[in-house]
């Protein structure tokens, strides 16, 4: 967990690059057991694909997300908000 304070750092000051590279490596190393921490990386992983305005990579991880932790509110309401039907 330590590990996603530092990208959430990256993230936060702007290096949205550096930060995409290291939460894609994090989630390849991550455990699939590790489900919490995984949506964690995951919605990171969106946030940083929709800076780039790549939607496709963005909706991926947003559905990886959910996929992963269900019960995450945040992350649901936004898959349905920015491709859902009515988007």
């Amino acid at each position: 967990l330590r590990g996603l304070g530092i990208l959430r750092i990256r993230f936060e000051e702007g290096e949205m690059g550096g930060g995409l590279l290291l939460a894609r490596k994090a989630a390849d190393a991550y455990s699939p057991a590790a489900k919490d921490d995984l949506g964690n990386l995951q919605k990171m992983i969106f946030q940083a694909e929709w800076h780039f305005r790549r939607p496709v990579a963005a909706r991926a991880a947003l559905e990886m997300a959910v996929k992963l932790r269900p019960d995450d509110e945040d992350a649901r309401s936004a898959l349905a908000g920015l491709f859902g039907e009515d988007s």
